[in-house]
Formats: C-alpha cells, sequence, structure tokens
C-alpha cells in the first residue's frame, strides 16, 4: 500500500526528499530544511505543515500534477528565496504569495499562466522565468527593477513596445512568439536594441518619423527581417541592414543635409544587394552611386522629389527593374541602357526635366506600341502599358 501521511517533525533535517508516494499529508515541521524537492509528488490536494523551518531557501515543486499550492506554504516560509513550479497546471499564482518578499527567483514555465499581474508584489525578483505559457501581453516591468534574467520565450505574444524591457543588465529570452510585424513609428526614439528583434520572426518593422542615426549592428543576423521603414529619420550609419533585405524606405533622411550622402547611399546599397524595392525620395539626391547595377533583384525604384541631373547608365543591369519613378528631378536625359531592363513596364518622369526618351525605351515590349518619342514640351506623366490600347 501506499503512505499517504508521513509525521517528522523535530528532527533537524537538513533537506527534504522527493517521494513517488501520492502523499496527502507530510509534517516536515521544526526542522532545518533548507532545500525541499516535492517534484515528482503526484498529490492533488497535498497537506503540508512547514512552519518552524527558518532557514527553507529552495521549494521545487515541478511537476506536482496539482492546481495550486499547499495553502501553508506561503505563509510558513519567509525565507524562501527560489520557489519553482514549472509544469504544475498553476494557470495563475496563489493570492497569498504576495507574503513571500524575499523571494528572488520563481520558476513558473509550463502551467498555463495568462496573467502576470499578481505577481507585480514581488519586488525582489531577479530571475523570472515564464516561458511555455499563455502569456499575451508582455509584462510591465516597473515593478521589477531587479530583474535580471526575464523569460518570456514561447508565449503567445503578437508585439512588443520599444524600450519596454530596458532595464540596465537585464537579459530576455522572447523567442517562440509570433510577433512578425513591428511598427515603431512616430515615437521620436534616438536609438533602438536590437536584442529582442533578433529572436523573434520579424518580417516587417517599421521605424517611420523617428531620430534615428543608425541602426542595431546585431539586425545584420536578423534572418526573417525582410523590410524596413525608415522614412524621416537621420540616417548616418549603413550598419545594421541584413543582407537579405528585400524592401527597403530611406524617405527624407538627407533632406536638409548639407552634404550629399552619396558615399553613405553607396554603403547601403552594397549592403543590401537583395533588394526588390527601395525608396529613396524626398532626400535632395544630386547624383546616384554608380554601383546601382550590383541591385540585380531590384524591381521597384523611386527617386522622385531629388536634385538628379542623370541616372547612372549602370542601370541597365538591374535587369528586374519593372517601375522606376524619376518624377521631380532636374533629368536633361536617361541613359540608353535604361533599354537593357526588358522587363521595365512603368517609367514615372512628370515634372523630371526630361524633353525626350532615348529610342531604346520605345523598344522594350511594354512601350514598343508607343512609337517615336514625344517632341519637347509635351505633357507627360508617365509612361506605361497603358497607352498601348
Amino acid at each position: 500500500t501506499w503512505v499517504q501521511r508521513l509525521d517528522a517533525p523535530r528532527n533537524h533535517a537538513r533537506w527534504g526528499p522527493a517521494w513517488l508516494a501520492p502523499l496527502q499529508f507530510l509534517n516536515l515541521a521544526s526542522n532545518a530544511i533548507a532545500d525541499l524537492h516535492l517534484k515528482v509528488l503526484e498529490s492533488v490536494n497535498l497537506t503540508l505543515v512547514l512552519h518552524d523551518n527558518p532557514v527553507v531557501s529552495k521549494l521545487d515543486l515541478r511537476g506536482r500534477c496539482g492546481a495550486r499550492l499547499p495553502p501553508q506554504v506561503p505563509l510558513a516560509l519567509h525565507s524562501l528565496r527560489t520557489l519553482a513550479v514549472a509544469g504544475s497546471n498553476l494557470s495563475s499564482p496563489p493570492t497569498d504569495i504576495c507574503n513571500l518578499q524575499g523571494l528572488s527567483v520563481l520558476q513558473h514555465a509550463e502551467t498555463g499562466l495568462r496573467d502576470l499581474a499578481s505577481l507585480a508584489c514581488l519586488y525582489g525578483l531577479t530571475n523570472l522565468n515564464v516561458s511555455h505559457n499563455e502569456l499575451t501581453d508582455a509584462p510591465f516591468l516597473l515593478p521589477w527593477l531587479s530583474l535580471r534574467l526575464l523569460d518570456v520565450s514561447h508565449n503567445r505574444l503578437s508585439t512588443i513596445e520599444p524600450g519596454q524591457w530596458e532595464v540596465n543588465n537585464l537579459t530576455v529570452h522572447i523567442g517562440g512568439n509570433p510577433v512578425y510585424d513591428v511598427d515603431w513609428s512616430y515615437l521620436h526614439m534616438f536609438e533602438i536594441s536590437g536584442n529582442l528583434l533578433v529572436q523573434l520572426p520579424v518580417s516587417s518593422l517599421n521605424l517611420n518619423t523617428n531620430h534615428l542615426a543608425r541602426l542595431p549592428t546585431v539586425l545584420r543576423s536578423a534572418c526573417c527581417l525582410k523590410r524596413i521603414i525608415l522614412r524621416w529619420n537621420m540616417l548616418e550609419s549603413s550598419d545594421g541592414f541584413p543582407r537579405a533585405l528585400q524592401e527597403l524606405s530611406l524617405e527624407g533622411n538627407w533632406e536638409q543635409h548639407r552634404e550629399q550622402p552619396y558615399d553613405l547611399v553607396e554603403d547601403i546599397m552594397l549592403k543590401v544587394t537583395m533588394i526588390k524595392w527601395l525608396n529613396m525620395q524626398n532626400n535632395a539626391l544630386s547624383k546616384l552611386p554608380t554601383i546601382i547595377g550590383i541591385l540585380e533583384s531590384l524591381d521597384t525604384f523611386i527617386v522622385q522629389k531629388n536634385r538628379l541631373e542623370f541616372i547612372p547608365s549602370s542601370i541597365g543591369q538591374c535587369l528586374s527593374l519593372k517601375v522606376l519613378d524619376v518624377r521631380s528631378n532636374n533629368l536633361r536625359e536617361l541613359p540608353d541602357q535604361l533599354g537593357q531592363c526588358t522587363t521595365l513596364h512603368t517609367l514615372l518622369i512628370a515634372d523630371s526635366g526630361l524633353q525626350f526618351l532615348p529610342e531604346s525605351i520605345w523598344l522594350l515590349p511594354a512601350f514598343a506600341c508607343n512609337g517615336a518619342s514625344k517632341p519637347p514640351g509635351s505633357d507627360w506623366d508617365s509612361i506605361t502599358p497603358r497607352m498601348c490600347s
């Protein structure tokens, strides 16, 4: 038969064993237990007597199938420093857990936990593991200024806020959460940390209208990041751009610059050689780097509202180019090599300064039916296949 009751008070025991038996009553009062491990107990309703154990610092209840802590635990263990209840089906902490003000380590993984509000009273926590739970909202860390390790991995977090976990010396594990799109626009940020982003499957990052001078270098290893919107920032560095990036908007970064950011634009192009969609409008650019031809995957290139006087002939090496927007510039002509971009089907040229197009454009499949180039002074906005009727 299974032992269901065990009395062992006043024995000066310094640790508690982990029984396989489904105990219903365990009396360990008036001992000198420091570590108590009950992680293999199968009891659902265990009566645990622990009073007068002044030095108990660690209680391990991992794997118990009970849905609540024994009621005596928070009241009897004022010296408790570590509590492990992982896998114990405690979907919410006990209501009197706030009595454990000395608690510094809480292992609450795999319990079905949905909310952390009841843990905000534990001001001394330095290590909090709530991984593999059902959390949908990220924890607000203000109560836990002493926290050094936070594990919220493998929950259901779908958004993260910038600076949410910017606590000195805090290490955060956040992988395994379904965060795909991050929108940190209009927040007037001067810098961001990429340590959280690289742990997540983020594919789109919107940093529109901030004060960013650079991206964190760690973003270069963000393998899932395909789209970055950096409109109206103050970019001064090419660091942090993932090589596999496919969409990038740099609109308005250098509109107020006294010096042309030619070298910086060139460095960025060298970093994003797999780019497909590139927006560089509103930047007061007077020229483009000649290395633009290395962007062999580029299909949409937007450089409207600049001060461009010419487009490099190397653009003819962008063999995937489909849409070119050069509106509102100071162009004299387009390079004849543009005719090598056989996939080109939309050319936006309103207010570009152009008076004619090279013959090679009219030989492209999308424009062949338009006949000869327009005479000087013609009022045109764009050349597209829609003109072929």
